[in-house]
Parts: structure tokens; sequence; C-alpha cells
């Protein structure tokens, strides 16, 4: 994907692809090369499993690479470079943008008297209220762990009322993102990028883009092509329109019964 992208000149993050038999100095060795901070991320994986976003220094890639490699078991892995910006769901239909999500980080907010664990309990109890999140609860694993104690901070201790922590880095819905429908603010030259990007893979038709997008500069970077997009989240977004995907899909294929 990242070769098409590159050969079409669709923007994306500069990176490489290591096999399952290359040794992790290779992958260190490689990272030189690149801009801190990084991304490292399955070959094969999907709804944001074993993605480590914003790697800051060697020691958190040696930490990356053991838990995505070894612990998680995706020995086939992408190391590119951490682009800035805020994270959106782009839902194309031929050569037209029929919605857009921006899904935040998961976060959780001190009340003084739950501990962070509990906040997240709380926050998954939530998330069953909505049916795009109800299945896709915060799951408490290592990256979980990790970033909470890179805060200073543990699971079991009570958050100060009004002090908000995050609790992932990524924000894919499947990892306790929340989505909201951003589809009227998007620019007509990051509606090219999500269409170009599509034009990109010969024979898509459809796709999910995930780009990052900048608002103040008004440029985005493709990250990943989804080309069996859930569309969950355009229908019942936290917060904003809900689109109708199903009726483009299908006006798009059947196009005498629109």
């Amino acid at each position: 994907t990242k070769k098409y992208l590159q050969e079409n000149n669709v923007p994306t993050p500069r990176g490489t692809y290591f096999r399952k038999g290359t040794l992790d100095e290779a992958i260190i060795d490689y990272s030189r090369k690149l801009n801190y901070p990084l991304v490292l991320k399955p070959t094969d994986g999907a709804s944001g499993k074993g993605v480590i976003a914003n790697i800051k220094n060697e020691q958190d890639l040696m930490r990356a690479i053991k838990l995505v490699r070894y612990e998680l078991g995706y020995r086939e892995v992408i190391l590119e470079e951490f682009a800035k910006g805020e994270d959106i769901r782009v839902y194309v239909v031929g050569e037209k943008v029929v919605g857009a999500i921006k899904r935040e980080a998961p976060i959780v907010i001190g009340d003084g008297v739950n501990s962070i664990k509990q906040l997240i309990e709380i926050k998954n109890q939530e998330r069953n209220q909505t049916p795009a999140l109800s299945n896709n609860p915060i799951k408490i694993d290592q990256e979980v762990k990790n970033l909470v104690e890179d805060q200073g901070l543990k699971l079991n201790e009570i958050l100060p009322k009004g002090k908000m922590i995050k609790i992932r880095n990524k924000s894919n819905i499947s990892s306790g993102g929340d989505p909201y429908d951003v589809t009227d603010l998007l620019s007509d030259d990051m509606k090219r990028v999500s269409v170009d990007a599509v034009k990109a893979i010969p024979g898509l038709a459809q796709c999910g883009v995930d780009l990052l997008a900048d608002f103040e500069e008004n440029n985005a970077t493709v990250i990943e092509l989804n080309s069996r997009p859930s569309i969950r989240t355009h229908l019942y977004p936290k917060k904003g329109k809900a689109r109708d995907i199903p009726k483009e899909i299908i006006d798009y294929y059947f196009p005498e019964t629109k």
C-alpha cells in the first residue's frame, strides 16, 4: 500500500516494512534514518491491534518491538515516522467522500473518588449506550498500563478531581476511541487526498481512508487504507450528523435504483 501511495504522490509517512525473520537490531538501525517520534505497527493487524504510536526514543522503540513482535506475536512490522494531525476516517465511494469521522484517543477525567481502573470501567458502561461502541470496551492491556505509568501514575490510584489523562495514544474505535462526525469540516484538499489514495490502488471502488489531518495548515497525510471498512461510526457518531453510507454504496453499485 505504501508503495502504491508513494508512486502516485499521495502524502504518506516515511517508513519501511520488515519481514518475519528480520533481527530487532536491523529495525533499530533503520530507525536512526528516521525522525522521532515513530510508529510501529503490524503488517497484518486489524482494529488498531499492535499499533504503537508516538515512540519518542530508542528505549521506547525497543519496548515497543518486544511488545508487538513477541508478546503480541506480530513478527512482520512497519516502522514509520509519526505524522501530526487529528485522526480522521474518511469513507470514499467511487470518487466521492461520503462521510468523515474524527476519532479521539480515550481519556478519563478524575472525580477524586474512583481509581483510574474504576474510571475506565465507568467509561466502558457509557460506551455501551452507543451502538457503534457497545462491542468495543477499553481493555486494560500492557499498552494502557505503560501509558499510565509514563504519566507517573498507577491504575489503582485515585485520580484527583478534574485531572485528565490519556489511557491510549491511538484512537481506533475498537481500542477505545470516540467518534465525531466532521464530514462538513473537511477541506477540498483533504477530500482530494482521500480520493487520490483510493484511486492509487487498482480496482478499489470503496475504502475507509485513515488520515492525519492538520486543519490549521490544511494538509493531510494518509496512514492506512481499509478495503473492508466499518460503517457503524458513520451511522452512530457520538456527536454530529449520521451519514447514510449504505445508500451511497447501493447507489454506486446499482445506479439505476437511485
